[in-house]
């Protein structure tokens, strides 16, 4: 099975040459407890949550204050705000890319010996008790604003709660402990991809001069496509989420039978070749009265507050975009679970 998944690897890898696209490498930083221990655990598998979140859009505002200045006169507000979106990707396509890598995935648990764990036996459980079962394969836009969030047709899951926007919530992953116990020692499987597509992009220069002498609402942004170890999302005004690329696995019989590995990405992987290496900007600078105009005994200062609104699409090869995605979900799958199951035999 591993010489097959490297020959799949190199294959895809040939192909992405061969149409002036590269990925960059994946690494994996593992982490855990006990993990010799995960070779005592029963070779069934309970898989929690599977997805992979696509970023198809991207927002942001600056603001720059106004008010009274030091040197004298007054300012007034400017802000400046930038949205783009890539346009021409079918989700439909995404969904496969999802469907496709957890096929994969499972089949070659099953070929390993491991019995897949279905939702309806985990619902019966007393931590499932009063939780959402939720049904894979509908796309969510509410998880991650910006993101396409996927999970496999077929795959279904549970959930705390569903909030009024639409977004899943499940708390920290610290139900993973007794969910195992109560699956008699069964391990519990996490796996989440996330794929941003743009970053902020102004220099560092830049940003010091608007800090000094202020009066300018600008955002930069550019493309980079990637596999990301972690991305920030704003949810609300005041709140974001963490969005992540991580593959977890937990078993727990007991106190002394028990163990924890997961895989994260040590740095981004970058997907080169889809995008045009081009930076996208709002920028507006303030009004400014710095003298007045006497009126009588009172000197009145007239200035007015200043917005700029920017929305652009950042275009790409549509057939690109989905080869890299595909090659970056499957490779980040397939290296995680080959490691994975070499834990699993002791190794």
């Amino acid at each position: 099975m591993k010489k097959i998944s490297l020959i799949l690897t190199m294959l895809l890898a040939i192909v992405f040459f061969a149409n002036g696209q590269s990925v960059g490498k994946i690494e994996l930083k593992e982490s855990g407890f006990g993990q010799k221990k995960m070779a005592k655990a029963p070779k069934r598998i309970y898989i929690s949550e599977f997805s992979v979140s696509y970023q198809m859009a991207y927002s942001q505002t600056s603001i720059a204050r106004g008010g009274r200045e030091i040197g004298g006169g007054y300012r007034g507000d400017a802000k400046a705000s930038l949205s783009v979106a890539i346009p021409g990707i079918d989700p439909s396509e995404l969904q496969k890319i999802t469907d496709e890598v957890y096929q994969n995935y499972i089949k070659q648990l099953i070929s390993e010996g491991f019995e897949i764990i279905k939702a309806d036996e985990a619902g019966k459980t007393d931590i499932f008790s009063g939780w959402e079962r939720m049904h894979g394969g509908s796309i969510s836009q509410a998880q991650f604003p910006g993101y396409i969030a996927t999970s496999p047709t077929g795959f279904d899951y549970y959930v705390r709660r569903i909030t009024k926007k639409g977004r899943a919530k499940n708390g920290v992953f610290e139900y993973a402990n007794k969910l195992s116990r109560q699956l008699d020692g069964a391990i519990i499987a996490k796996v989440n991809l996330t794929i941003p597509f743009v970053e902020q992009a102004e220099g560092k220069g830049s940003k010091a001069l608007r800090k000094t002498f202020g009066g300018v609402a600008k955002v930069v942004v550019r493309p980079n496509f990637s596999l990301s170890p972690m991305e920030s999302v704003q949810i609300s005004k005041t709140g974001s989420a963490t969005a992540i690329t991580q593959s977890s696995y937990i078993y727990f019989a007991s106190l002394k039978n028990q163990a924890s590995v997961k895989y994260d990405l040590k740095k981004e992987v970058k997907i080169d070749g889809v995008f045009e290496n081009k930076k996208y900007k709002a920028v507006e600078s303030a009004d400014q009265d710095i003298w007045g105009t006497q009126a009588g005994h009172l000197r009145v200062f007239n200035f007015s507050d200043r917005e700029v609104e920017m929305t652009q699409p950042i275009p790409c090869d549509p057939e690109k975009y989905l080869n890299g995605a595909k090659t970056v979900v499957s490779q980040f799958v397939q290296s995680s679970l080959d490691k994975f199951l070499t834990v699993a035999k002791g190794k």
